[in-house]
């Protein structure tokens, strides 16, 4: 039985229920440092429980950290540092038929949590499904293990000439533990679900690079030659089970069937070499011209390498005699850019190649093309004009940055739709040139300024215009993917434009 709703002596606070009301946060940390003039050392170690505000949410972190720095000579620097860390997240329902805790506020108040013998109250008693019973039939667990390591060498050639090389791994190893009890929505049709989810992912980098400077009188060089390449290597791997004999067994191996699983591979890599020079004259007038060439496995063996330049001045105005003694202004400066970039970012790292998967049938497997590549996908390119204007008035009492900037974006990257005959739904191609232009205006005072008070304020104002000034060919317009009007590309037009037919 339960009690009379009639009554009022129901009135159930479901707020309350959905919030952790005594969470906190727990952490303890220690850290040590020292050596001597040629060996340095850092060692650290950290612990933290912090509860989320929501009802079953927790998390946990233990973590540790070694630097060493060693100066072997006059001439070379060796060092590396290490860092782990294994976090523990407990995490809350997905927001699923309103199963998360912060969906308890849509029960009634004259809905009793339990009944008499306990348990938690479901449908038709209660009007909503009772999130409580995901809080204690299901579990949702991530720990992950992160490995953070580097080692660098420094050598001095000359004091003016040093070379540095560095390493670098970042290993990341996580695993979600699902298990959803069968009174949960989840589980309630299959009597308990489980899935477990395994995520690898392996980095390493390496940078390599020449580092000249000099001063001599009036002029400073400073210039920089190098390499640098980074590999990334990515497992998945998900498992699910059904019909489990008790709630109280959770881990898969109970699971009465196992009704899906899959492993995914990815690797990306990219392969840079860059120079720099920056020069100085009188520390008035600025100039630098860096140059890079970047190579991406994103694209075909056509387009793989793109060459990225760009050049910058600056002149320091208030440096000058006719300025250096105002009293109105302080600092001035003019400078101005120009420069191309690229752009790889592509959702599909394999977007460039055809690729194949396993088709089944009547419990037979066989090959099917499942992508269509495209060989000629290159870099998407910038080229960006910036000019800009720094200040200072009365002393840097008011200060602040005046910035007008325009970009030309060209074979920018979209998935053009093919027809359903090509038995593929669209195709990834560099289509089109896209037009950026900005305003930002920033200013800085200082209002009050004395000991026992001060006040400053930051303002800034920005104003910024794209549209799609070109597309494959004589085109002006290419539907969106869904097939329809929503996210067409449209000439003249912002990126993503609703199109469609004038209704009367």
């Amino acid at each position: 039985g339960h009690s009379d709703w009639r009554t009022l002596e129901t009135d159930t606070d479901w707020e309350k229920l959905a919030f952790n009301e005594d969470s906190k946060t727990r952490m303890v940390d220690f850290n040590a440092s020292g050596g001597n003039d040629r060996t340095r050392f850092y060692l650290s170690g950290a612990y933290m429980n912090q509860d989320g505000i929501l009802v079953g949410n927790n998390f946990k972190r233990i973590s540790a950290r070694i630097n060493l720095d060693h100066d072997a000579t006059n001439k070379l620097k060796i060092g590396f540092s290490l860092g782990l860390t294994r976090s523990l997240g407990n995490r809350v329902s997905y927001d699923n038929d309103f199963s998360t805790p912060i969906q308890l506020v849509a029960l009634s108040p004259v809905t009793p949590v339990r009944d008499l013998n306990g348990n938690l109250y479901d449908r038709p008693v209660a009007t909503y499904y009772n999130g409580l019973i995901e809080l204690e039939n299901a579990s949702y667990l991530s720990t992950i293990y992160r490995n953070l390591g580097s080692a660098y060498l420094n050598y001095k050639f000359t004091k003016n000439l040093v070379f540095k090389t560095e390493f670098g791994v970042d290993l990341q190893n996580q695993s979600d533990d699902q298990y959803f009890g069968s009174r949960t929505i989840n589980g309630e049709a299959t009597n308990g679900y489980g899935q477990f989810d395994g995520f690898k992912a392996f980095t390493y980098n390496t940078n390599n690079y020449f580092n000249y400077t000099r001063n001599a009188g009036k002029h400073d060089l400073d210039f920089t030659l190098g390499m640098s390449f980074q590999k990334l290597s990515v497992d998945e791997s998900r498992i699910t089970g059904e019909d489990f004999p008790d709630d109280d067994l959770q881990t898969l191996a109970s699971a009465g069937r196992i009704t899906g699983g899959y492993t995914e591979k990815e690797d990306y890599s990219i392969l840079s070499y860059f120079a720099r020079a920056n020069y100085k004259f009188d520390n008035k007038y600025l100039f630098a011209a860096s140059g890079r060439i970047d190579g991406s496995s994103v694209f075909g063996v056509n387009n793989r390498y793109g060459f990225f330049p760009s050049v910058s001045a600056g002149w320091i105005i208030s440096e000058e005699n006719f300025l250096n003694t105002s009293k109105l202004i302080s600092f001035l400066k003019i400078r101005a850019s120009y420069g191309t970039s690229g752009s790889d970012g592509v959702a599909n790292r394999f977007a460039s190649r055809t690729t194949y998967g396993s088709a089944k049938h009547n419990n037979t497997s066989g090959l099917a093309t499942s992508q269509l590549g495209n060989p000629d996908l290159k870099w998407e390119r910038s080229k960006q004009l910036d000019i800009g204007l720094d200040f200072g008035l009365w002393n840097n009492r008011l200060s602040g940055e005046i910035d007008y900037y325009t970009r030309n974006t060209d074979d920018l990257f979209y998935n053009v739709p093919l027809p359903g005959t090509t038995g593929f739904a669209s195709w990834l191609v560099n289509i089109g040139s896209m037009k950026n232009t900005g305003f930002e205006l920033v200013l800085n005072s200082v209002n009050v300024n004395n000991k026992s008070f001060k006040w400053n304020t930051s303002v800034n104002i920005s104003k910024m215009k794209n549209e799609i000034t070109k597309l494959d060919g004589d085109q002006t317009i290419i539907p969106g993917n869904d097939g329809r009007y929503l996210n067409s590309l449209l000439v003249g037009q912002p990126i993503g434009v609703f199109y469609g037919p004038k209704f009367a």
